[in-house]
């Protein structure tokens, strides 16, 4: 018998004996540390507390996930993924989720911007690539037009992007998971040094978009940082993730919790939920519009050819291929999608 289309589309498993797994000692070689309670900045303390704000309406789906919950506990880690995976984190604009959104399994992000080793004892070792179980970040047009839906961007701005690739099925990531199945005996021990490293990928590749588009101007904590969730299918726990840099100008990544909750509690769902929505709206409101405002001015400073006769130019960024020089791109209040202002969902 055939198989369903759900299962058809679904990423391969990993084996036990191939897990993506940087152990915390690893991970210190690189300067990226986790559950160290480590004091998160006020700035970004605050940033999190405006995440916890209440909705005008809670989501319905918290007494749903406490009903499948069990279910999805029994199941291998695809089956249990497949069953959760909508109703607990968000839905791409392709499943009725909000515009703009797209979510992406397995992605691999780019090593280029892995951190850097800051350890002499790290001669010879290498990080694992970073593979979250889901991505969600900014719908390409490619994927857009297909299914009739919008993207954020103009093509202009896409040119630019895609020569700043961190992953090619989707633009800047905002939220990230690791799932972990109890049928695999698998836990958050295992999700979480695989958090702390892909996290510490996407802010780093944040800080290299801003430092290069507004180099006169160190970006916030806020516009850095990174937040995802690990899962093993009897709880969640949400993380942030941030970069310090000291006066010595040595440089570390760090990944504490901001809330957890268990599964089969519709009042701890109703929490998470709470934060997974209202970062979305900030993803999709402040920081989109932060992100197309500094487009141009990202390519003015990293990949404008500087003669005109120049038929390709190499990447700023390590890792990419050489590509025909761009024409300079529309300013994004130019835009033909530009960013609205959206109604809150309501699921």
């Amino acid at each position: 018998m055939p198989s369903s289309p759900s299962r058809r589309s679904r990423s391969p498993e990993k084996s036990a004996t191939n897990e993506k797994l940087d152990s915390k000692d690893k991970l210190q070689l690189f300067s990226i540390f986790y559950e160290e309670r480590t004091s998160i900045p006020a700035m970004l303390k605050q940033h999190v507390s405006d995440l916890r704000k209440l909705r005008q309406a809670s989501s319905p789906n918290a007494k749903r996930i406490e009903e499948i919950v069990p279910v999805a506990r029994s199941r291998s880690e695809q089956d249990g993924i497949d069953i959760l995976e909508e109703t607990l984190l968000l839905a791409p604009s392709s499943k009725g989720g909000q515009p703009y959104v797209e979510r992406a399994a397995k992605a691999n992000l780019s090593a280029s911007f892995l951190p850097s080793a800051t350890s002499f004892a790290a001669e010879g070792l290498r990080l694992e690539t970073p593979q979250p179980d889901h991505c969600f970040g900014y719908i390409p047009s490619k994927k857009a037009r297909p299914a009739r839906l919008q993207s954020p961007f103009t093509i202009d701005e896409e040119n630019i992007m895609n020569r700043f690739a961190l992953t090619a099925e989707l633009y800047f990531p905002f939220f990230t998971a690791q799932w972990k199945s109890p049928a695999k005996g698998q836990t958050h021990h295992q999700a979480i040094p695989q958090g702390a490293r892909d996290g510490s990928t996407i802010v780093n590749y944040l800080h290299h978009f801003y430092t290069t588009a507004r180099p006169s101007q160190a970006p916030n904590v806020i516009e850095t940082c990174h937040f995802s969730a690990t899962i093993d299918m009897r709880s969640i726990v949400v993380w942030v993730h941030w970069r310090e840099q000291d006066e010595s100008g040595s440089v570390s990544y760090h990944m504490e919790q901001v809330e957890s909750g268990m599964l089969d509690k519709e009042r701890d769902n109703r929490e998470i939920r709470t934060i997974l929505r209202n970062l979305q709206d900030y993803a999709l409101e402040d920081r989109l519009k932060k992100i197309k405002e500094l487009l141009p001015a990202f390519w003015e400073h990293s990949a404008k050819p500087r003669q005109t006769d120049t038929r390709s130019i190499a990447s700023s960024v390590s890792g990419l291929e050489l590509v025909p020089a761009l024409p300079p791109p529309t300013p994004s209040s130019e835009a033909s999608e530009p960013v609205r202002k959206r109604k809150r969902e309501l699921e």
